[in-house]
């Protein structure tokens, strides 16, 4: 059971709008305490927790400073906490209040966006000077929790603290209840008795349901706020529903609100809503109107936060803003601008302080939500990569992985294509979106291939989707498939490729790799590229792979060898091996070899084969070893392996948790020797010989699923030999030649892609 589902089994209410844990000092003493029995102390409300889905989810989180009794607190300010933030956390790096009294809209707005699972406590420490002149301090502590369901937010608006005037007519609000990830949940229901509200609340229901909550569905409860009296206080709103995966949740949404005899002064933000601007396009206008809420004057308004420090890609027409006189109209106007430069997500939140027509000091705070974003673009890219290669009556499983190519969170994604209309052969799912795709794997289609005849293609799924600045986007993604091939290396006849039938044997071989002489070790195949080795060149070409199995374009990679017999591909790292070497070389831009050092001294060096972190090396002759390579491409801890089995083995693969090796270098049998891969330290046990063919030489094997394939020297029986695979015992039985039409030898090397 993860953290944040735990919380809720203790009594933790996640999901909420404004919430904290609090512990607060006065004198020394904790201010939850001290609260009920000692005047002139500063509260933050309420106690509740959150949580927010992971890469999609985004909690907003009100912090209300007040005096618990009607005295005025100076110099509020949070003294660490701020920055740096925890991870998934946004906010100012400072806050501060000049007054901070009963309801009097002193506010700090966070905002919690995970990016992975986790849970967390986030530490406020703060100041303040009492009304006695004494300094104080205290702590509020969030506890959080990044999820992986979606969670039913709670948004009141207007935004902040509700303030009206008694007897000065109603104040309208709303809540609205959206999901954090965009993906419906549903049964949802206010458990709060709304016949029950604080003074001054009403609203027309006395229940308050939805069949489904998610983002934008209309899911909103109407309140009035008519105070006859002056108070302040929070309203909350506790309520249940059930997540995406069916799992009962609830929540809490608070309001704070206050009611004065005076007029106050409220800011009005134009436009309306959250403020988002795409990266490098034109500046934002923001404009702040500043008025009394009763239509009396009220005087000295101060815009108390730094103009001249607001967060990245926001600026203000000027650097403070004074007004001698405020009432109702436009006379009184703060100009912003949003230009992000990068994107980002937050609050601003712009304190200001002011005296009422009853000469009372007070204070207050706008919030505007914003976001940049930016035009990014959705990629699909298959796992694995690379052509997708399946023999006829075979089936391989992969998947369609969508991601941001920034890394930033693209919505609304949705696959147009009907994916009951696939080519021959594919099959995927009725029809495929996500609510959110960013650098992630959460956003990834299943499919299948199986196909019924030899066939070379691409599949192209089109897309839609809306990017991180809110524009509607198209896309498409490719898979190409096609068949497996045999490849046969010759020292004197070059290479060749032949088509693999549904029985297993070839067919149809034909000349490739042009301009390659003296290969003798098989074609490593990365992607769009194979490394094919000269023996006696020294060489190693780089050729063009393409999905219908040539090989072209063959370039020398530029890079020299004491000697090129087989090559092999770990991670970014080409492995060649040489008479009595292996060199480690870096993989990069198209295909490119560069920064080949000396890796390990191995007399006789030849094949090569590779299981996880284990790489093995046979030598021609004097048995086998095991070798560990590094994530950096590096050879180290060799030693011998496999035992008698595996002298005079020549070509080796590893499949399925077995080794197989092509054995007998001397008059007498050539076949395959089976050894059991120990998973742990990779050594070689249990191997079994089994024969294939009288041949004087066995040069290699290669392993295609339930097909094995043979490799002989001569021609005495020999040549190509297509042989049946039990993949559970690793048994090889049923050999017959199969040369698919080669006139020579076969090779002296073979391998399939």
């Amino acid at each position: 059971m993860n953290v944040h589902k735990i919380a809720r089994r203790l009594g933790l209410v996640a999901g909420a709008l404004s919430l904290l844990n609090v512990v607060g000092c006065s004198g020394g003493h904790d201010s939850t305490a001290a609260a009920t029995s000692v005047a002139d102390t500063l509260a933050v409300s309420p106690t509740v927790s959150i949580d927010a889905v992971v890469n999609g989810g985004r909690q907003t989180v009100s912090l209300s400073f007040n005096s618990t009794d009607s005295s005025t607190l100076t110099n509020l300010k949070v003294t660490s906490g701020l920055s740096p933030l925890p991870a998934g956390w946004s906010g100012p790096l400072t806050f501060s209040c000049a007054t901070v009294g009963t309801g009097s809209g002193c506010l700090l707005n966070l905002a919690y966006a995970p990016t992975a699972v986790g849970s967390g406590a986030l530490k406020l420490d703060y100041g303040y000077t009492d009304s006695a002149g004494a300094a104080q301090t205290g702590t509020a502590t969030v506890n959080y929790a990044g999820t992986t369901n979606n969670n039913v937010v709670g948004t009141g608006s207007p935004a902040g603290q509700i303030v009206a005037t008694v007897g000065k007519g109603s104040q309208k609000a709303t809540v609205a209840f959206t999901t954090d990830d965009g993906n419906s949940a549903s049964d949802f229901m206010i458990t709060t008795n709304l016949s029950t509200l604080p003074a001054g609340w009403s609203t027309s229901a006395s229940s308050f349901t939805c069949g489904s909550a998610s983002t934008g569905n209309g899911c909103e409860l109407s309140l009035t706020y008519t105070p006859k009296a002056p108070a302040s206080g929070i309203l909350t709103l506790s309520y249940s529903y059930k997540d995406n995966s069916g799992d009962l949740k609830t929540g809490t949404v608070v309001l704070h609100y206050s009611a004065t005899s005076d007029d106050n002064i409220v800011g009005t933000v134009a436009p309306t809503g959250p403020i988002s601007g795409p990266i490098g396009n034109a500046a934002q206008a923001v404009a702040v109107t500043f008025s009394t809420d009763d239509g009396f004057p009220a005087t000295d308004l101060s815009v108390t936060s730094g103009l001249d420090s607001l967060p990245l890609g926001w600026s203000a027409s000027a650097t403070s803003l004074t007004c001698a006189s405020i009432s109702t109209g436009a006379g009184c106007k703060l100009s912003l601008s949003f230009l992000p430069t990068a994107t980002a997500t937050g609050t601003l939140a712009l304190g200001y302080a002011y005296t009422n027509n009853a000469g009372t000091a007070k204070t207050g705070t706008v919030n505007i939500d914003y976001r940049s974003t930016s035009h990014n673009a959705v990629l699909g890219t298959p796992n694995p990569g690379g052509t997708i290669r399946v023999k006829v009556g075979a089936n391989k499983q992969l998947q369609l992985v969508f991601t941001t190519n920034d890394g930033n969170t693209a919505t609304n994604f949705k696959v147009t294509s009907d994916l009951t209309k696939l080519p021959a052969g594919w099959s995927g799912a009725n029809g495929f979106a996500c609510a959110a795709v960013d650098s992630g794997t959460g956003c990834s289609l299943p499919l299948n291939y199986a196909p019924v005849t030899n066939a070379t293609g691409a599949l192209t799924l089109n897309f839609s989707y809306t990017d991180s600045a809110f524009t509607a986007q198209t896309g498409s993604a490719t898979v190409q498939y096609s068949n497996p091939h045999l490849y046969s290396f010759d020292y004197s006849e070059g290479t060749a490729f032949c088509s693999i039938n549904t029985d297993g044997t070839t067919a149809g071989c034909a000349a490739t790799a042009s301009g390659v002489a003296g290969a003798i070790g098989t074609a490593a195949f990365s992607a769009n590229y194979a490394y094919l080795p000269s023996h006696t060149g020294n060489q190693v070409f780089v050729c063009t792979f393409d999905p219908a199995g040539t090989l072209s374009n063959c370039t020398d990679s530029g890079q020299t060898f004491t000697s090129a017999n087989f090559v092999l591909i770990s991670g970014g790292f080409l492995l060649v091996s040489g008479d009595s070497s292996v060199t480690s070389c870096a993989i990069g831009s198209l295909g490119a070899l560069s920064n080949c050092t000396a890796a390990a001294s191995i007399s006789g060096a030849y094949a090569l084969a590779l299981s996880g972190s284990h790489l093995y090396v046979t030598t021609f002759g004097s048995g086998s070893w095991l070798c560990t390579i590094g994530a950096d491409g590096s050879v180290s801890n060799c030693n011998a392996t496999g035992g008698s089995a595996m002298q005079g083995a020549a070509g080796m693969r590893i499949a399925g948790g077995f080794s197989y090796a092509a054995v007998g270098q001397s008059a007498g049998t050539a076949g395959i020797a089976v050894c059991v891969v120990n998973g742990t330290d990779g050594t070689l046990s249990g191997c079994v010989n089994y024969p294939v063919t009288s041949a004087t030489f066995a040069m290699d094997v290669a392993i295609n699923g339930t097909d094995a394939y043979f490799l002989s020297y001569t021609t005495s029986g020999a040549g190509i030999f297509h042989c049946t695979l039990d993949v559970n015992s690793g048994a090889i039985s049923a050999c017959s030649v199969s040369n698919g039409g080669l006139s020579g030898l076969g090779g002296y090397s073979i391998g399939v892609q």
